[in-house]
């Protein structure tokens, strides 16, 4: 029920306030006095467009202010909840509307559109005059008279609401769906990220191990060169460090039985002499075991190339290329949520279509009923 009105600064209203009481309220007063006025404000506060014209001559502005008495109203609480207010037991609708530039609408000192609140204004009153045949003869006010006629009052109160919730679903469901074609999009870009990471098999210490492995091979015949001659060196020429360690261990002998600091000589001789058979042995090894492959070289060239490939590509060292694909992998989980949200509303928004067909027809059916 509506309670007060206030007006400031509206045609020929500077500011005036007018209390209603329950029941009939009557309004009288000569041409001009500004009767029309106060039902203008009224369509004001409830959502109708503004004219800044209506703005009284020299003021930056002009406003209205519905308040509303809704006790006993329980019955707009659903349609407050779905349009995103607390439900309070009084209501001020406010409109302010400067001389210059938009209009203003607030509902409880909360900033509304203009829509939002044409949206709601019905369900609080509605204004009848003499120019209101065409209204009462609109498809509105005959469902209205019908739905009154065969107690389906209830019944098409709770299908306007179902439809807010389809509507509202369905933009949940364009939401989702917008959501879910860019995931679909990202997750594409993801998966050949991973799927290039997880191919190339990276380890830390790999790249370093390759580019040593590539410089023995580029160097491969003078490294064996190197090994055979340090092996010849050691043991296989004539002239040998082995035979040398030999020929001077025999003539150290010959003296040792006079001398008796040479015993200790000629065994310190002999362990280099072993010593130097070892070392011999093992280059020799070394020797055999260096690669002349030029297959097993491009192997590893192509490997090499391809670690400082994904390097470059991503900017970062082989452990960030391993973070990185953790991080991605991660991200890629996550983008599954979206999908699941799309296809969640999806099925929720089927089964509430579903719904409202099957209440549609029950309302259409008891209305026709009520019709005859």
């Amino acid at each position: 029920m509506l309670i007060e009105l206030s007006v400031r600064n509206l045609a020929i209203f500077s500011d005036v306030r007018v209390p209603f009481a329950p029941g009939l309220n009557i309004v009288t007063g000569e041409t001009g006095a500004g009767k029309s006025i106060l039902v203008e404000a009224i369509h004001l506060a409830l959502g109708e467009k503004a004219d800044p014209m209506a703005v009284k001559t020299g003021e930056a502005e002009a406003e209205v202010s519905a308040r509303f008495d809704l006790s006993g109203r329980a019955d707009l609480t659903e349609a407050w909840e779905d349009a995103g207010f607390p439900w309070e037991e009084e209501l001020v609708l406010r409109r302010v509307i400067p001389a210059v530039g938009r209009s203003r609408a607030y509902f409880n000192g909360r900033m509304v559109s203009q829509s939002a609140l044409a949206e709601l204004s019905p369900l609080l009153m509605e204004l009848v005059g003499q120019h209101s045949v065409p209204q009462l003869l609109s498809r509105a006010a005959a469902l209205s008279a019908l739905d009154d006629f065969s107690g389906t009052v209830q019944g098409a109160s709770e299908m306007r609401r179902l439809f807010r919730q389809i509507s509202a679903n369905r933009r949940k469901v364009e939401e989702a769906a917008s959501r879910g074609a860019n995931a679909r999009e990202r997750g594409e870009h993801l998966d050949f990220q991973i799927q290039e990471l997880t191919r190339a098999a990276l380890d830390p210490a790999e790249e370093e191990k390759l580019a040593a492995d590539l410089l023995v091979f580029r160097n491969a015949s003078k490294v064996q060169e190197a090994l055979r001659g340090a092996e010849e060196a050691l043991s296989s020429s004539e002239h040998s460090s082995v035979s040398s360690l030999s020929f001077a261990a025999a003539r150290l002998k010959e003296a040792a039985a006079v001398d008796p600091r040479i015993p200790a000589l000629v065994e310190r001789i002999r362990s280099i002499r072993i010593e130097a058979q070892e070392l011999a042995r093992e280059v020799a090894g070394m020797s055999e075991g260096v690669e002349l492959s030029a297959d097993r070289m491009e192997r590893v060239e192509e490997r090499l190339s391809e670690v400082r490939r994904l390097k470059r590509k991503y900017g970062t060292d082989v452990p960030g290329l391993l973070a990185m694909l953790a991080k991605i992998q991660e991200e890629r989980e996550g983008l599954e949520g979206a999908l699941e949200e799309e296809r969640r509303l999806r099925e929720q928004l089927r089964k509430q279509e579903e719904d409202g067909v099957r209440k549609a027809q029950e309302l259409g059916k008891r209305r026709r009923e009520g019709a005859k």
